[in-house]
């Protein structure tokens, strides 16, 4: 999509970009074309640039066109039925604190360790697990909690969203299953 799309506009991005934009795009072209569309948008390329343009991004400015996009990749609702998990019964869920300052419960802890490092559309519960011990070092959420949060999490999904499965805990194979590449993107780059 970029290789085709950019020399049309007579822009070329950097291909350490292109391999970024491609990673965190997990493989879904309609999920490209929309970051490459948050690109054109938010460097001005909206027709034929009469020069050659060659276009290099810094960190800070990649983090800021993959923010823009999760505009166009809204999980909002699907997100909140997922963070919210079910009403607490009897006692409240525990706080677990990140090693960035913030904090949540194991639904909050799960998600943000989904977001953290590699964009994956599978994870294994091992490579789950790891994540989360290295957010929450500490006192992270315990295995039991865990494997339970993700079994809620999959029902909750299944009641609320129908159709739309935007995570799957296949509790024989113990993955977690991303099937809709939108709903990680949200995950990794909404302000939440």
């Amino acid at each position: 999509i970029a290789e085709r799309g950019f020399p049309l506009l007579n822009v070329e991005p950097d291909p350490e970009l292109i391999n970024r934009l491609v990673s965190e795009s997990v493989s879904s072209p309609q999920l490209m074309q929309a970051i490459c569309l948050q690109f054109c948008r938010d460097l001005g390329f909206e027709s034929w640039q009469n020069e050659h343009t060659s276009v290099r991004l810094d960190p800070e400015q990649v983090g800021v066109l993959l923010r823009n996009t999760t505009a166009l990749a809204n999980c909002k609702t699907a997100f909140d039925i997922i963070l919210t998990g079910p009403k607490p019964r009897g006692q409240e869920r525990k706080t677990y604190n990140l090693k960035n300052g913030q904090s949540g419960d194991v639904y909050y802890v799960i998600l943000k360790a989904i977001a953290d490092s590699e964009p994956m559309l599978t994870l294994p519960y091992a490579t789950l697990k790891d994540r989360i011990e290295r957010l929450a070092p500490i006192d992270p959420p315990r295995g039991v909690g865990i494997i339970q949060a993700l079994q809620q999490m999959g029902k909750a999904v299944i009641e609320k969203l129908g159709e739309d499965r935007v995570l799957e805990w296949d509790e024989e194979k113990e993955f977690l299953n991303i099937p809709d590449p939108y709903f990680l993107y949200y995950l990794r780059w909404s302000q939440w």
